[in-house]
């Protein structure tokens, strides 16, 4: 799979990384021009683009109370199948420049296809290419943005 990213913060505003970051986590990434997200962090969230703005929505559910499945991510043979239908899913990119599993870094270069369900996003997988399995020994993997139909 994918349990992180990296990406720019350029077009993100100061008040929408504010609702997610502290100051202090918010100057260093504007040094380093990037931020990163941890599906398995506190508050882990993920970059799309909604009416032409770059915002940040949580990434998957862990919190037992609310009724939307308990992951990060959505196998996409299980949403063509129609199994998330009744969520009312919304195809989005994901804003990521690269992915991390397993400690180990890999460039993104569209961004990555995830699913919008109420306010949260939930990163679509599918089986990892041999490629991506040698690299990160995970058998799924996340789908390139490029294939988010608009």
């Amino acid at each position: 799979m994918c349990g992180g990213i990296g990406f720019t913060i350029q077009e993100i505003s100061d008040q929408e990384l504010a609702q997610f970051y502290t100051s202090e986590e918010i100057e260093s990434f504007r040094k380093k021009q990037e931020a990163t997200s941890f599906f398995w962090s506190a508050h882990p969230i993920l970059p799309i683009k909604q009416d032409d703005k770059t915002i940040l929505r949580p990434w998957g559910n862990r919190d037992k109370s609310v009724k939307l499945p308990l992951t990060g991510w959505a196998q996409e043979e299980s949403v063509t199948a129609g199994r998330w239908q009744y969520l009312k899913p919304q195809r989005v990119k994901i804003l990521a420049e690269r992915g991390c599993e397993k400690k180990k870094w890999f460039k993104v270069n569209n961004g990555l296809a995830g699913i919008l369900i109420q306010d949260r996003v939930y990163m679509l997988t599918r089986e990892a290419s041999d490629q991506y399995f040698k690299l990160t020994g995970h058998p799924r993997m996340p789908i390139d943005g490029a294939e988010v139909v608009k």
